[in-house]
């Protein structure tokens, strides 16, 4: 599966967006093995094959790994959550 490092900022949203091969399926997302869904601080969008995760208002408790889990795809995102 493809890794993608990302760094945000204290305070600021998270947005990992995944451009899926093909439509279909379910997406799933996971934070360290734990299922995610939109809920608080959480939003879980698509748009046909595209899919984001948002976290509004990124802590250091958002640092992680992410997983995107589809049918024919899975993404994992490294977060880290630091000052610039």
């Amino acid at each position: 599966s493809h890794m993608t490092r990302v760094r945000s900022t204290p305070g600021g949203d998270l947005e990992l967006v995944v451009h899926l091969s093909g439509p279909g399926g379910p997406v799933r997302w996971y934070k360290d093995g734990e299922r995610l869904a939109s809920q608080g601080r959480v939003q879980l969008e698509q748009a046909g094959a595209r899919q984001v995760l948002r976290v509004q208002g990124a802590r250091s408790g958002d640092a992680g790994e992410y997983l995107c889990d589809a049918p024919q795809d899975s993404r994992i995102f490294l977060v880290s959550v630091e000052e610039p």
